[in-house]
């Protein structure tokens, strides 16, 4: 059983973060605990963070920077049908929260919602550009080549241009 325990807290306390002694001090506590019985294990790193709306919906500006930028960790401690009971575990700290499971995002998760956002970015920047010439083509005033209009700008200069003509 202490061997178990031990090779248990090693393995975790490789994983984190920081001062040895603090890592292993934390990593052998949870050992112990799941032990026991009293926290429940969870394949490692299946949940990786939360959705952004949630974090600032729920959490100060401190904890939302501390789980978007230094969380290493996020361990589940219960689960009910519909949530799962998290200790977070940042370099400030824990925190503890229960959050939805429909909240909760994964490495795999992470990585597309990072796909879409710049595919968004990249349609919206081509849009910009595309009414930018259309606008130069027009001969909308204080449009040209190197300006840095937003996109609402544009398209309103040209429908002001556009209202003026007719």
């Amino acid at each position: 059983m202490m061997k178990r325990v031990m090779n248990r807290a090693i393995e975790m306390a490789r994983k984190m973060e920081g001062d040895w002694q603090a890592r292993m001090k934390m990593a052998l506590t949870h050992s112990w605990k799941v032990e026991k019985g009293q926290v429940e294990v969870k394949a490692n790193n299946e949940i990786v963070g939360f959705k952004d709306w949630f974090v600032n919906k729920n959490f100060d500006q401190n904890e939302a920077y501390a789980i978007r930028n230094e969380a290493y960790r996020f361990e589940i401690t219960k689960e009910t049908e519909k949530a799962y009971r998290f200790t977070i575990h940042t370099e400030y700290g824990k925190i503890f929260t229960w959050a939805p499971k429909s909240v909760c995002m994964t490495e795999e998760d992470e990585r597309q919602e990072a796909i879409k956002a710049m595919n968004a970015w990249e349609n919206g920047l081509k849009r910009n550009k595309e009414l930018r010439q259309k606008a130069i083509e027009l001969g909308v005033k204080c449009v040209g080549p190197n300006s840095r209009l937003k996109t609402a700008t544009l398209e309103r200069k040209i429908k002001e241009h556009l209202e003026n003509i007719a």
